[in-house]
């Protein structure tokens, strides 16, 4: 997820941005995050956190190093997860431009997911040289309206 701080139509160097977003249920950070800012200067850094399903930019400047410069833009970057299939609509808090309300973020993400789903993962990772593990695989239906029956499944790993 990509936000753009945008003062390119304006004259004036923005020495102070915050903002803080949580988000909608089923959604998550990704791990990493990747979370990144291009706000803020290298001489006084910004505050980029990741907590929970929460992000926050705190972006403090001085007219010589400012948060964002005069017809310029900045972005936030942070990596996103969904668990979730179908449109949710992400709004953020408030954007504070020197603290004066610049209004909110919203935006719409459609996430398709197939109606069936699996994954498979170890229950003991990592295992020592020559210790067997076992393997979970565990099937989500997500078509709502459907039960799904008759599923097999074949798993052809390669043992070395």
């Amino acid at each position: 997820m990509t936000y753009v701080i945008d003062n390119t139509a304006n004259a004036s160097a923005v020495t102070n941005l915050d903002f803080t977003e949580t988000l909608p249920a089923g959604f998550g950070f990704g791990t990493p995050n990747n979370a990144s800012t291009t706000c803020g200067t290298a001489t006084i850094p910004p505050t980029l956190s990741v907590a929970g399903p929460t992000i926050t930019l705190d972006a403090n400047g001085t007219a010589g190093f400012p948060a964002v410069a005069a017809g310029a833009s900045c972005t936030v970057t942070v990596d996103v997860l969904a668990s979730v299939g179908g449109v949710s609509t992400f709004t953020s808090g408030e954007l504070l431009a020197d603290f004066t309300s610049a209004g909110k973020a919203s935006a719409a993400l459609d996430v398709v997911a197939a109606d069936l789903n699996i994954a498979k993962d170890f229950l003991t990772n990592p295992v020592n040289a020559g210790s067997t593990t076992n393997l979970r695989f565990t099937l989500d239906n997500f078509n709502r309206l459907d039960p799904v029956t008759g599923v097999a499944f074949t798993d052809d790993q390669s043992v070395l």
